[in-house]
């Protein structure tokens, strides 16, 4: 039973997909299936990578001086970018590689479920506003490095590929 629902589920796949490239081979079809089935796989690493990135920058930097203040929003700034700077570059050049012109949007969906998941758990209610600030900066930072650098290694890519 199981086996007859994944035969009708992946003619089905493969139909579809014969629908939308109709005139290109297999081995195209095989390229495109498999690029979009490595998008979760490519998401949950992204996830898996902050995560461990931030733990790694977060006791390579020292704690700041809360008492006299000194240098506490540079260091609290500097551990919010390291994370997205080390994310930016493990995946930059293979999203551009595998994906080409779509990279800086798979760039853009891979950064999703951090997004999604950072609303939930109520980052964006913080404590005070200095703490929104530095949530907001740890965002923008992360989408616009992964993003903008997909496409800067893609256009690098692409000027490489035409010479």
């Amino acid at each position: 039973m199981p086996a007859e629902i994944f035969r009708r589920a992946s003619s089905r796949c493969s139909v579809a997909l014969a629908r939308l490239i109709p005139d290109q081979g297999i081995r195209f079809r095989i390229a495109v299936t498999l690029k979009l089935a490595a998008i979760p796989l490519l998401v949950l690493l992204v996830a898996e990578l902050y995560t461990y990135s931030s733990i790694a920058v977060a006791s390579l930097i020292p704690d700041p001086d809360y008492a006299n203040g000194f240098l506490v929003f540079g260091g609290l700034l500097a551990l919010s970018l390291l994370p997205a700077c080390v994310l930016a570059l493990a995946f930059c050049y293979p999203l551009a590689m595998i994906y080409r012109r779509l990279a800086p949007a798979v760039g853009a969906l891979c950064c999703l479920p951090l997004v999604v998941t950072w609303g939930a758990l109520g980052a964006f209610r913080p404590s005070t506003p200095v703490m929104g600030i530095l949530f907001a900066y740890q965002l923008v930072a992360l989408v616009v490095l992964l993003v903008v650098g997909t496409w800067l290694a893609n256009e690098r890519l692409s000027r490489r590929r035409g010479a």
